[in-house]
């Protein structure tokens, strides 16, 4: 009996000292010296603005089309704790697993993908994982928005010209817990390149909606080097886009289009 009150003892420290977590920290093994320690979020606005601090200091990895950005966050378990929640997410199978904070000493189950847990839930990465888990995205939020989440979409085009190549893509990323959709132009060595034309529209699955479009006087569009843009990146997923865009340089142009 005392072993048994010892162990609950136990893990009612390790709950209240997850649950009093700042800001953003790294929660520290209470329970197993085999649990890696994990970055915490209080909410999906202090993740999302860790994501777009993030975005802005590597521009340069961004460019590299096998950068994982959640990798920043990420332990090496693939969970992050945001909210209520640990939050495993899987690329392979293309699903986010999720347990409730108050059964950390189920992390195992977690990492190890036992969905025999009934305390584990698997969402698809293109869903609206964090607006499931916070409640934010009910049937009653979503009726006035009939969006369905879009897939991952890439394009890509390149030219050769004057001993030089660019090089031309665009693409919608989903995580489950995080959505990016973004283009950019890579030349084979420095010099300048143009942003000769755009055409960029979106709507997220809670209806929130942009358009850009247009196309630059000679020189305005001119850009020294590789250029990676952000059009949009947020916890909640892309219903519906379309993104266009074309550039030159001395190697001739290059034009990328993708949409759903």
């Amino acid at each position: 009996m005392k072993k048994i009150t010892k162990n609950l003892l136990l893990i009612t420290i390790t709950i209240t000292l997850f649950s009093c977590s700042n800001e953003h920290e790294e929660i520290n093994d209470t329970i197993s010296d085999n649990i890696p320690e994990i970055q915490y979020f209080n909410s999906k606005t202090d993740f999302e603005k860790e994501m777009e601090r993030i975005e802005i200091n590597n521009s340069e990895q961004l460019i590299n089309n096998e950068y994982n950005i959640l990798s920043e966050v990420l332990n090496e378990d693939n969970i992050i704790g945001i909210g209520d929640y640990l939050i495993k997410v899987d690329l392979n199978t293309e699903s986010v697993y999720s347990l409730n904070k108050s059964f950390l000493d189920q992390y195992n189950d977690l990492a190890n993908i036992n969905l025999k847990n009934s305390n584990i839930t698997q969402l698809s990465i293109y869903e609206d994982v964090l607006g499931f888990l916070d409640g934010s995205n009910t049937l009653l939020a979503r009726s006035a928005c009939t969006n369905i989440p879009a897939p991952y979409r890439y394009d890509y085009q390149g030219s050769n010209g004057n001993n030089r190549h660019i090089a031309v893509s665009a693409r919608y990323r989903a995580y489950g817990i995080y959505f990016n959709l973004g283009y950019q132009c890579v030349l084979s060595d420095s010099g300048y390149s143009r942003f000769e034309e755009w055409d960029i529209t979106y709507e997220t699955t809670n209806c929130a909606s942009y358009s850009s479009y247009g196309e630059n006087e000679y020189g305005d569009g001119e850009h020294y080097g590789n250029i990676y843009a952000t059009v949009y990146n947020s916890s909640v997923p892309l219903g519906d886009f379309h993104c266009f865009v074309t550039f030159s340089s001395s190697a001739g142009s290059a034009s990328v289009t993708i949409e759903d």
